[in-house]
């Protein structure tokens, strides 16, 4: 309860799809890994969404660098959204603002969030266009060695942001 109160946005795996208050404003996954929902769909999302919470941001991808989750490669990604997610937006939502990512910000992530990066730039030229960045972070602090981890993981993710920049850099 007293994250909520602290909470300003959340977001779910799947599309929100209105029917409950949650008293902030819910920031939908538009694309777990490789497909979308329809631009009716979409539309329909944003629109309840608008209503219920004030959304303003799409999520996309989600830990695509683990085989359990999207299971996609960087090269692969960069491609889609460059051809397949932006041009869809700019009909279904034209003010959409995108959040992509949802790697976890472990070496692992951060290697396949940089090859995203590059194969975007490779590929058209420019960096992807984006509201920011989505990262997982999970602390495992049962043992010293996993919060010793935990420490230098962050560090090396605050390094990534660093060089890659927000999207006003």
């Amino acid at each position: 309860e007293q994250l909520v109160e602290i909470a300003d946005w959340s977001y779910r795996w799947g599309p929100y799809n209105g029917d409950y208050d949650i008293g902030h404003e819910v920031v939908p996954m538009l694309a777990w890994a490789d497909t979308l929902p329809s631009i009716e769909t979409i539309q329909d999302i944003d629109r309840k969404t608008d209503l219920s919470t004030g959304h303003n941001y799409w999520l996309l991808f989600n830990e695509c660098e683990a085989w359990q989750q999207c299971n996609r490669t960087p090269e692969e990604q960069a491609l889609f959204y460059g051809n397949v997610v932006l041009p869809l937006m700019a009909e279904a939502d034209p003010d959409a603002q995108m959040i992509i990512g949802g790697s976890i910000s472990n070496r692992r992530g951060l290697r396949w969030m940089t090859r995203f990066v590059k194969a975007y730039r490779q590929e058209f030229g420019e960096d992807p266009p984006r509201a920011g960045w989505h990262f997982h972070i999970y602390p495992e602090v049962e043992s010293s060695v996993s919060f010793e981890n935990y420490i230098h993981d962050s560090e090396i993710f605050r390094r990534w942001v660093e060089v890659h920049g927000s999207p006003d850099d």
